[in-house]
């Protein structure tokens, strides 16, 4: 075989080495999209467990947030008029009921004071001289009458200056803790100026505002459940409800608190969990259904074998259901899991019945 005869034999096997590569990878491709297109097909089947919406009996529970305060909250009130000479407390100091808190300044009414002991004591003199006398018709019954009337108001006179001398050292009319002070050494005060306030903390209650909605299901003496934020879990019944709503068209609600409450603080927030006596019916789905808030969520409606995103408003009835107030029907069927993997009109396939 000579040169050009090689030639032309390797040139063939070349072209068919070339046509046989050609032709792999061409029925590799078309194998590639076809998985590829069972792969996309896959995916976009996505697989969940769904729940079919229905009415449901329950007891309505309310959750309201609000604060402890003192059971008992004094107000001092100065009852005298001048400037504050000594202040033996400050903010946060416990005091005892009687203890000197403050004193104002008391020279103008001291020397008032000592003037009328003074014509206090004269005029009784006067009175039991007179009424020796009158005794012996030295003097006439109008005249003992008249000395009479004079101590009278000459002691009145006396009372009063003593009451304000005594006004003068301000007083804790409970024991507890000092709050609100407005006043320092040197103030000017004047009666019926609040000075400070005294708490008694060692007994508390607990504080809320409750919407028109909630506080015509609440009612006095009913009992409820206070969640603080350290986790202790305390017990107490309505002591009052107001009969008038402020700005908001809030009312507010105070619970007796049962037990210790000694280590509250005032200003302390808490939530307080109401159960219904009354149960009523209403559509209940599990909470985890709602993607996002649950005030203005989202659920997946199952539309045949796809999906459809609905927003609904919803309310808290425990940690695992809400109750719907809108959005949904009876009878409808939601997606409860997989909503992940979930966009508008998403094939899906059942997994549960």
């Amino acid at each position: 075989m000579n040169k050009r005869s090689q030639n032309i034999i390797t040139i063939i096997v070349g072209v068919l080495i070339i046509v046989v590569v050609v032709f792999r990878l061409i029925s590799n491709k078309k194998n590639m999209e076809k998985e590829l297109d069972n792969l996309i097909s896959y995916e976009r089947i996505v697989p969940v467990e769904v729940y079919k919406v229905s009415l449901d009996s329950f007891s309505n529970v309310t959750n309201e947030i609000g604060k402890f305060v003192p059971q008992t909250v004094v107000p001092i009130i100065s009852e005298a008029q001048g400037k504050v000479t000594a202040l033996y407390v400050k903010t946060g100091d416990f005091v005892k009921k009687g203890q000197v808190l403050a004193e104002i300044d008391k020279e103008v009414i001291s020397s008032q004071l000592t003037t009328a002991k003074t014509n206090m004591d004269n005029a009784e003199r006067d009175m039991n001289r007179l009424k020796i006398l009158s005794e012996g018709d030295a003097v006439t019954k109008q005249q003992y009458e008249a000395s009479v009337l004079n101590f009278q108001n000459a002691k009145a006179t006396y009372t009063a200056l003593k009451k304000s001398t005594d006004d003068t050292k301000v007083r804790a009319s409970i024991s507890g803790y000092i709050s609100d002070k407005t006043v320092e050494n040197g103030s000017l005060v004047s009666p019926g100026m609040p000075l400070m306030t005294i708490s008694d903390m060692t007994r508390m209650k607990f504080e809320t505002r409750v919407s028109e909605e909630i506080v015509n299901t609440l009612k006095y003496g009913q009992r409820v459940e206070i969640y603080t934020e350290s986790s202790k879990n305390l017990s107490g019944s309505i002591k009052e409800i107001d009969i008038k709503s402020d700005e908001s068209g809030k009312y507010k609600v105070t619970v007796d608190i049962n037990g210790g409450t000694s280590d509250l603080k005032g200003g302390m927030s808490a939530r307080m969990k109401v159960k219904s006596d009354k149960t009523k019916k209403s559509l209940v789905i599990p909470r985890k259904a709602v993607v996002g808030s649950i005030e203005s969520g989202d659920v997946f409606i199952v539309l045949g074998d796809s999906v459809k995103i609905r927003k609904v408003s919803a309310e808290s009835i425990n940690n695992e259901k809400v109750v719907v107030k809108q959005g949904l029907s009876d009878g409808e069927t939601i997606v409860l899991t997989g909503q992940i993997n979930l966009t508008e009109g998403t094939k899906i396939k059942v997994i549960n019945k």
